[in-house]
């Protein structure tokens, strides 16, 4: 993951999808942000296509591996032609027993 930031935000259970955003404000300058990505990177999740708006990036996260957990690369392309990235770490919960 070398060196883009890592977060790691609330956990889920492995049948919801939830809305989970970055944001990027603060690394933004005066820039805006004119492109929104979101992908899964490992954890057996999908992540539906990215929006927002001002400095976030949202997406919404669905699936895993309950007792695992997601990795997912947040990216803000911007107007002065930088690419911001975090990576997600998203915790699945094990299913009730």
């Amino acid at each position: 993951m070398g060196d883009v930031p890592r977060i790691s935000l609330p956990a889920k259970a492995p049948g919801e999808a939830l809305f989970y955003s970055i944001d990027f404000t603060g690394d933004l300058g005066g820039a805006t942000i004119t492109s929104r990505n979101a992908s899964i990177v490992d954890g057996g999740a999908t992540a539906g296509a990215a929006g927002g708006a001002g400095g976030f990036v949202t997406a919404l996260i669905g699936g895993g591996v309950g007792g695992g957990e997601i990795i997912a690369l947040y990216q803000a392309l911007t107007s002065d032609g930088q690419t911001l990235q975090c990576y997600v770490i998203i915790g699945v919960l094990l299913p009730p027993t």
